[in-house]
């Protein structure tokens, strides 16, 4: 009996460890065009989302992303800056105002809010370098040395192009949709293992590695560690609003964790895809 009841509250326990928490990845661009990503956009593919025409479109996403009923909304905001992020969210509730174009206020103030929800999660960091690459960054020469190689690989013909953005002929939601699919998540992953990731010195041979191990790999796997902090209860969900590029390893971390259970966005993106071709159509046909 005693030894049932062992077993019994064992297992009630591993339950309990590998209760899963649902996670929406929802892979964006960013909406005020900073270029400071791998994937650079040029002047004439950028737009401005507070046209009224682009307001409408993201009011739609919010609908429906809305759907999915988060109970915590997390963006990409720096953690150590948490304080303001929550400050400018609190003043948006009182005023109605977005304090920028940022997918930041733009998806994720107007979906807590909508949701009801008292408070709008940053897990943003950056990752940290090995002792030896960032001393040789440090320098004159290895920074010179170093970006030469990195805007002109000689292995440049192996990186892979995303694509040029179609939000200004078909709309954010299916911009958003194209980002979101599997096998463009998977792709962008290629330009973080070629080009610079080959760079080498004498004295670190595995220098290329070495950086990108601390600028990619770990920041993102700094960013698992910030979300994991989140006081979720099993059974809640999460809606996560980062930068496309990210999702190469941040979903690749949800669907390798028992802690999570990671939601595509697609079904909810093609919703607002399709209420915004039905407007559309109705339109033209008055």
């Amino acid at each position: 009996m005693k030894f049932t009841l062992i077993m019994i509250l064992l297992m009630c326990s591993m339950s309990q460890v590998h209760a899963q928490v649902k996670i929406l990845p929802v892979g964006v661009f960013h909406f005020t065009f900073p270029n400071l990503d791998a994937q650079q956009v040029i002047k004439t593919h950028q737009i401005d989302v507070l046209e009224p025409e682009f307001q409408k479109q993201i009011e739609q996403i919010v609908n429906a992303l809305s759907e999915f009923e988060p109970d915590y909304v997390v963006v990409e905001h720096k953690l150590k800056h948490a304080n303001a992020l929550n400050r400018a969210y609190l003043q948006y509730l009182k005023t109605g105002e977005l304090p920028g174009r940022s997918e930041t206020y733009q998806l994720g103030f107007r979906i807590a809010n909508k949701r009801s929800l008292n408070k709008v999660h940053g897990v943003d960091t950056w990752g940290k370098l090995y002792q030896a690459t960032a001393t040789y960054l440090s320098s004159e020469q290895g920074e010179t040395a170093f970006n030469a190689f990195y805007n002109n690989p000689p292995d440049k013909a192996l990186k892979v192009s995303q694509g040029d953005p179609v939000y200004k002929e078909r709309g954010i939601a299916a911009e958003l949709i194209r980002l979101n699919q599997p096998d463009t998540i998977r792709q962008s992953l290629n330009n973080y293992l070629v080009g610079h990731f080959k760079y080498a010195t004498e004295e670190q041979p595995y220098f290329g590695a070495d950086f990108e191990t601390g600028r990619w790999f770990n920041r993102n796997l700094r960013i698992l560690r910030n979300i994991q902090q989140l006081p979720y209860k099993n059974g809640e969900r999460i809606l996560l609003i980062y930068g496309a590029g990210h999702l190469n390893v941040l979903n690749y971390l949800f669907d390798g964790s028992s802690e999570f259970e990671r939601v595509s966005p697609l079904p909810f993106l093609q919703a607002a895809d399709d209420i915004m071709h039905s407007q559309t159509n109705m339109s033209e046909s008055e």
